[in-house]
């Protein structure tokens, strides 16, 4: 019984080790890309501009309660400008985005975290919005 505990606890530390690597890769390449491809709303093509307009549109127009609205991987978080609700909160793992969109949005709430370990009480937020999230997670 000892041997399989110690086996497990070894497992789940190489595993704990292994997401912190991941994390880490994540974390700097999405800090490399954003300020290799910083795309700023207002230097995009009027097509751009466009698509993400509606895109914004759509979203506000599935938020149902205006109360509370968390942006989990808001990055500079463009939507802010576009949805307003009581209270508002972007998180987003790139330290430079979360820096650019507090000056951008000083009305706002920004965290720097990941979307594995939210800093929130559970059911802190009417509404959360996830979008050009996916393509940014680490495959572990």
């Amino acid at each position: 019984m000892v041997k399989m505990a110690g086996k497990l606890e070894k497992s789940l530390l190489l595993k704990n080790h292994k997401a912190k690597i991941s994390f880490i890769k994540t974390k700097k390449w999405n800090d490399e890309m954003n300020l290799r491809y910083k795309t700023n709303y207002n230097h995009m093509t009027w097509l751009q501009r466009y698509i993400e307009t509606v895109r914004f549109r759509k979203i506000d127009s599935m938020i149902e309660n205006h109360t509370s609205l968390l942006d989990l991987g808001c990055g500079e978080s463009e939507l802010f400008n576009h949805i307003r609700c009581d209270t508002m909160v972007g998180l987003d793992i790139s330290e430079n985005c979360i820096r650019t969109a507090r000056k951008l949005h000083p009305h706002v709430k920004f965290l720097v975290g990941t979307s594995e370990r939210l800093p929130f009480k559970d059911n802190s937020f009417e509404n959360i919005v996830c979008t050009e999230v996916l393509e940014h997670q680490s495959d572990q």
